[in-house]
């Protein structure tokens, strides 16, 4: 994997929170408009978020929410402290 996708996908959860500077989001959203393989990997986490919302109540704890985000990160070899 090329460092640039690294980077990318290591950010990729702050990214989709909106919790990068607007630096850091411009430089991840150049990286996906010329990076399908890392773009995918976006519409990916993009839709599982969506999926997961719809199919759990409006009530559901955020630290549940942050262990499922942990798994897919630990099964994509990426850690986020």
């Amino acid at each position: 994997m090329k460092p640039a996708c690294e980077q990318a996908l290591e950010e990729i959860y702050l990214y989709i929170d909106h919790e990068l500077t607007w630096w850091r989001r411009r430089r991840i959203r150049r990286h996906l408009a010329n990076c399908t393989p890392c773009l995918e990997g976006y519409t990916f986490e993009q839709r599982l978020r969506v999926v997961v919302k719809e199919c759990l109540s409006e009530e559901v704890p955020p630290e549940f929410l942050d262990r499922i985000q942990q798994a897919i990160q630990r099964e994509r070899g990426i850690v986020l402290e």
